[in-house]
């Protein structure tokens, strides 16, 4: 209904007004809510019709990172508000193509040096979006997977110029394009160069653009070597030579920067956290512009840079976790049964982990003896990086078991990753054997293993040295469990600190920060004794209202702040 009620409006444009008058008088007049519900959601979003995003990654289909919950949730969400959603996928070679329809359509991909590849287009309607898939054995083999530079270019060039195909034979008309991270660059160009065929192709003609910008970081630009093997790697992105410009990395002339003109390319420019879009404007150090400050500021200068906050499914984690969500919560006696409730599903959580889940405890036979309600547990769920800032964990653990001082403090971590820093991880299990539990092990949110690993926790440890956006603290504040994490781009949204007078000078936070719902603590990249002196200035605060627990309400203060922190799609969906 939306994208009919748009292409009558398009036509038709003297009678677009007579149309919203027409919608909104059925939300106001009609006792059929069925009807009122349709018209508000048609109404909202007539204006634009469709969107479509493109992406490398997206749940419930293909993961690597907080990119797939961003594209797949966020999409969710817009398409039952009542805008008409597309996602556009490479249909990597691990997916049972059982499981979609294929169309019998195929789009004729046109790849340099390579030819016209054939991208096999098939489709899967899931939660009111729209999924197409385009599949080629060899260029949608893999997400992210080893590969030679320019095959990684031609996965960047197959998937944008794919789904501008694509678009064409499923004959989609978008209002707007949304491209996600570098290996969309090609399609932000093709959108933008008044040589390309694509910009002045009717599917297009209206269509504007906008670039989601989920990792800035040097190793996720494709900045490499524009020659490979005496290849142009240029040459296969079909574009004319007098458009390379912006490919060309803006500090080495001999090698090209994907990302660059990913950001050159769109028509607005979006961070996924207010914390984020503020670094790439001020600093062009590690988190924040990353050599591209200049562009950023020229985008904002020209009012086509806007945050964006990351969300998660809220309503979904609380009413699976607790019988009720922070939408419930009307009155005081409300927020103190919610409270309740999590403390009780969180001694739950306890006993499960410690009794249940042999294989986060190897070095205390299967179980733990510390995991119980009188203990101050962190909790971590992550990529075991070095930009997840577990090499400052490590000697973190290690300072809080050896000072003697808190002797009620327990560990648990989860996720997979760098094979150095899974092993440091691994030998605080057999150093402190029960009181630090981790299961080298990915944990899927369709697992009640999420549920427990996040639940169980007291406070959730993120040392980031960079932070996008920041998914897990918000997943961890979902259950209640308050934040002490870096004072780091998207952390800045997410986690509204308690005030640690230690660190006053540095974080300028003077004050309990309204809504507080735990710590932010300053990294100093070069040196990790310092930076461990600042987590423990943070994490004895935190500690020490846990310890007065009953003597003061300060604790309970920032369990209910957590519980009632707004990260939903829905407040997301209110911002785009």
């Amino acid at each position: 209904l939306t994208v009919i009620m748009h292409d009558m409006a398009v036509k038709h444009p003297k009678e677009a007004d007579k149309m919203k008058r027409m919608l909104e008088s059925l939300t106001k007049r009609t006792e059929d809510e069925l009807v009122r519900e349709a018209a508000q959601k048609v109404r909202r979003w007539m204006d634009v019709g469709a969107a479509v995003f493109v992406s490398p990654e997206a749940v419930p289909y293909f993961k690597a990172g907080g990119m797939a919950n961003v594209v797949g949730e966020l999409a969710m969400v817009l398409a039952k508000s009542g805008l008409k959603v597309y996602v556009v996928l490479p249909q990597y070679q691990n997916l049972d193509k059982s499981t979609v329809q294929y169309t019998g359509k195929v789009a004729q991909i046109f790849l340099g040096r390579h030819g016209h590849v054939a991208g096999s287009i098939a489709e899967k309607y899931f939660e009111d979006v729209d999924y197409v898939f385009l599949d080629n054995p060899y260029f949608a083999d893999a997400l992210y997977g080893q590969s030679s530079k320019e095959h990684e270019s031609l996965r960047a060039a197959f998937l944008s110029l794919g789904a501008l195909e694509a678009m064409k034979a499923l004959n989609i008309h978008p209002s707007i394009i949304i491209g996600n991270d570098w290996m969309t660059a090609p399609l932000m160009a093709h959108l933008n160069s008044d040589r390309s065929l694509y910009k002045r192709d009717p599917h297009f003609s209206q269509a504007r653009t906008i670039g989601w910008i989920h990792n800035n970081g040097q190793d996720y630009q494709f900045k490499v070597g524009r020659y490979q093997n005496g290849v142009d790697l240029l040459g296969n992105l079909g574009l004319a030579p007098e458009d390379y410009g912006w490919f060309i990395d803006p500090h080495r002339s001999d090698l090209i920067n994907f990302m660059h003109a990913f950001i050159r390319h769109a028509g607005i420019i979006v961070p996924v956290s207010p914390g984020q879009l503020r670094d790439y404007v001020q600093t062009d150090d590690k988190g924040g512009a990353e050599g591209f400050r200049h562009v950023f500021i020229e985008k904002k200068q020209a009012r086509r840079l806007f945050s964006v906050t990351n969300g998660i499914p809220l309503r979904e984690r609380q009413r699976g976790r607790f019988g009720m969500t922070m939408f419930d919560v009307h009155t005081p006696e409300d927020l103190q049964k919610f409270l309740k409730i999590q403390r009780k599903k969180q001694i739950e959580s306890r006993i499960i982990m410690a009794e249940e889940y042999p294989q986060f405890w190897p070095a205390s036979g299967g179980r733990s003896e510390y995991i119980n309600e009188n203990y101050f547990v962190g909790n971590l769920v992550s990529r075991i990086t070095d930009q997840k800032g577990i090499q400052y964990v490590v000697p973190f653990v290690r300072r809080v078991m050896y000072s003697g001082r808190y002797p009620d403090v327990s560990f648990v971590f989860a996720g997979v990753g760098d094979p150095l820093l899974m092993g440091q991880l691994n030998a605080l299990i057999y150093e402190f054997p029960g009181r630090v539990g981790y299961n080298n092990d990915f944990v899927s949110n369709q697992k009640p293993l999420y549920y427990h690993v996040y639940g169980i926790g007291d406070f959730y440890n993120s040392f980031s040295m960079w932070e996008p956006g920041g998914i897990s603290p918000m997943e961890a504040l979902a259950f209640g469990v308050p934040g002490l994490v870096s004072d780091k781009q998207g952390h800045k949204s997410t986690i509204r600190s308690i005030y640690v007078p230690e660190l006053a000078r540095i974080t300028r936070i003077n004050d309990n920060e309204p809504d507080f719902n735990g710590a932010r603590f300053p990294v100093d990249e070069y040196r990790v004794d310092r930076t461990v002196d600042y987590i423990m200035f943070a994490f004895d605060r935190l500690y020490a209202a846990w310890k007065a627990r009953n003597e003061n309400d300060q604790w309970d203060t920032l369990r209910a702040h957590a519980l009632m922190s707004d990260n939903s799609w829905e407040k997301t969906s209110e911002s785009v």
